[in-house]
């Protein structure tokens, strides 16, 4: 018998000693694919439960960890990162489908009807490209915090990447979950938008604070000075691309006779 993940020969291993994967010896049954599902995903014990589990309560022990060398506990950040994103557009298909009301807001009304349809597109397309947007972002905010953070202990700018895609997707799901859920209850989205952001800036705080071992404080304004000059990068390319849109379609801003 060999394995069919590396072509090791095999003898009597439950797992491959050469890649590690596990030995499948008998043909898939019903018994054994909800044995598998509740392995990988409703047991306590799972890698995703776990790393979710950490991530809330000491990120520093899943991102130092990762950054050091430990795979096989928690769930790698990539694949975090992608499961935050597909949640996060399964949070904003529930929006369109069931709670419409939320898509548009009070102040992207301008009273010009070309304006307040160019916002609408606008806001449409962030929420559909919120994934690609947020992956984009990250690189960004990684920068700065590398920036601001490299004085206290020796993390390169790929390991701050890391990061910011633990700190991003662990916040990103939490909220999403509690947004899902609060709208579910009939929970004005206000009160839940509120509080979501309030705890996504609280918890990048309380992450790095765990990362890098220093006070509340002092990561508060490290954090506020990087999501500050985060913000203004993203808001000068997004008025950059504002102002090349507005030169090729002049007519959004021209006033209704």
């Amino acid at each position: 018998m060999i394995c069919e993940n590396c072509n090791t020969a095999l003898s009597n291993e439950r797992y491959c000693p050469q890649c590690g994967a596990r030995v499948i010896r008998n043909r898939l049954t019903l018994k054994t694919l909800f044995a598998q599902l509740n392995r990988e995903f409703l047991s306590l014990d799972n890698k995703l439960i776990r790393t979710f589990i950490d991530l809330l309560i000491k990120p520093q022990n899943v991102i130092v960890g990762y950054i050091e060398g430990l795979r096989k506990k928690y769930v790698d950040a990539i694949p975090y990162l992608a499961l935050s994103i597909t949640l996060l557009g399964f949070q904003f298909l529930i929006f369109k489908e069931f709670f419409p009301e939320v898509m548009t807001t009070d102040f992207t009304q301008t009273g010009n009807a070309q304006i307040d349809e160019f916002n609408a597109k606008i806001n449409e397309y962030v929420f559909d490209y919120l994934g690609i947007i947020t992956i984009v972002t990250l690189p960004i905010l990684a920068f700065f915090t590398y920036l601001l953070f490299s004085g206290n202990k020796n993390y390169n700018f790929t390991e701050h990447i890391v990061m910011n895609i633990y700190i991003t997707s662990q916040y990103t799901i939490t909220t999403a979950l509690i947004t899902i859920v609060g709208l579910s209850l009939g929970l004005p989205f206000t009160w839940l938008i509120t509080f979501t952001s309030l705890f996504s800036y609280g918890y990048v705080i309380y992450g790095f604070m765990k990362i890098y071992d220093m006070s509340i404080l002092n990561s508060f304004f490290r954090i506020l000075l990087a999501l500050i000059m985060q913000i203004l990068i993203i808001t000068i390319l997004v008025f950059a691309v504002g102002i090349v849109y507005g030169m090729l379609h002049p007519e959004l801003f021209k006033p209704i006779q």
